[in-house]
């Protein structure tokens, strides 16, 4: 186990879960682009930042729900395995602070991109090194796409185009389906789950 501080998970807004972001060299907002609709990983995606300079309208609006000033980011994937392939006990948990800016209530998309995409470069060479290494002991190849995952905003996860197959279709389905569940309300009752076409129980089946 890595030496690791205990973070409560924040929940993404529906904003958040649109953005399409590759952790890769270059300015942030080059990096990023914003899906059309939160429900449907196949729409149509806009950049973050127009020809023109103008951002994207998510980038006013607050990455979490509820809002927060301050979040502090920790990569999940931080055991990363050691040069001879072996779990790391020396190696904390990376973490990084993000504060709204001064007089703001929340933090911004804008402002999280901001802060958040160069300190996402720094880490990509230790995903690269550590949690990429698989059983033949190598780490993942130079030309690996890493994508950073919207489905939390302060518990970081990556995909990566060696642990998943690009366009990464299964993964983005996921995080279109977390929207839905925040968009229409996630069912509290299990009678809502499954079995629905099994009809009514036997009672004799049931001794």
């Amino acid at each position: 186990m890595t030496n690791s501080i205990e973070i409560d998970e924040a929940q993404p807004s529906i904003e958040f879960l649109r953005l399409r972001w590759q952790i890769t060299d270059g300015p942030a907002l080059a990096c990023i682009k914003v899906l059309e609709n939160p429900e449907d990983a196949a729409s149509a995606q806009t950049p973050f930042q127009a020809a023109d300079g103008t951002l994207h309208a998510v980038a006013a609006a607050p990455c979490s729900n509820p809002p927060t000033a301050q979040l502090t980011l920790q990569i999940e994937e931080a055991t990363y395995l050691g040069v001879e392939g072996e779990m790391s006990e020396a190696v904390p948990a990376p973490t990084l602070d993000i504060k709204a800016a001064a007089g703001k209530e929340f933090v911004t998309i804008g402002e999280y991109v901001e802060q958040a995409h160069p300190w996402f470069l720094s880490q990509r060479r230790k995903h690269f090194e550590g949690y990429g290494y698989g059983e033949n002991g190598q780490e993942l190849p130079a030309e690996t796409e890493l994508w950073f995952d919207p489905s939390s905003p302060n518990i970081i996860h990556f995909f990566d185009s060696v642990e998943s197959e690009p366009p990464f279709t299964f993964e983005w389905s996921l995080v279109s389906d977390m929207a839905s569940g925040i968009i229409h309300g996630h069912a509290e009752d299990e009678s809502d789950y499954g079995d629905e076409d099994e009809g009514p129980i036997d009672p004799i089946e049931e001794l």
